[in-house]
C-alpha cells in the first residue's frame, strides 16, 4: 500500500491468465496499453489494463485506480471503463481506504456480468489484494 501503481495488464485466455506490470514512463505505457486493448488477438478472451490517476466526483478529488476492460466476443468487442477511488496510506497505513468502484462507461446492449465477474475474480485471485480490499473497503463513497 502507498506505493505508485505501475500500469499493468491482465490477459485472460481460454486456458490461462497472465498479469504483467510495466515500468518506465507511466503515460507512455498507458498509451501503449490502450492501443493493445483495441487490437485483440485470436487467443485472448478478456483484457484489463489498470493505472493510477486522479478522479473528481462531486468536487472531491481522489487518488484512483483506472481500469479499462475489454471482452472480446465473436460479434465484436465490448468495453467497460471504471475507476476505484482510494485514500492513500499516509501519513499512516490505517488511513488507507478503498471506495466503491465508479463506472465511467459501459456497454448499453451487453450484459456487464462478465466484467463484474472478472473484476472480483482478479481481486480475489491475488491473496494480498483480496485482504486489502476486504480490510479497507469504505462504502461511504
Amino acid at each position: 500500500m502507498g506505493k505508485c501503481l505501475y500500469p499493468s495488464e491482465e490477459i485472460k485466455r481460454q486456458t490461462d491468465r497472465n498479469l504483467t506490470r510495466y515500468t518506465g514512463d507511466n503515460q507512455e505505457m498507458v498509451t501503449q496499453l490502450e492501443r493493445e486493448l483495441q487490437s485483440p488477438t485470436a487467443d485472448v478472451v478478456f483484457r484489463v489494463m489498470c493505472y493510477d490517476g486522479f478522479f473528481t466526483n462531486q468536487d472531491v478529488r481522489r487518488d484512483s485506480i483506472y481500469a479499462r476492460a475489454c471482452h472480446y466476443l465473436s460479434g465484436g468487442t465490448s468495453e467497460v471503463f471504471m475507476v476505484v477511488p482510494y485514500l492513500p496510506a499516509h501519513p499512516t497505513p490505517t488511513d488507507f481506504k478503498v471506495f466503491r468502484p465508479k463506472y465511467i462507461s459501459m456497454p448499453t446492449t451487453t450484459d456487464i456480468g462478465p466484467f463484474t465477474e472478472a473484476l472480483w475474480e482478479g481481486i480475489f485471485a491475488h491473496q494480498q489484494g483480496a485482504a486489502v480490499w476486504n480490510t479497507h473497503m469504505d462504502q461511504s463513497e
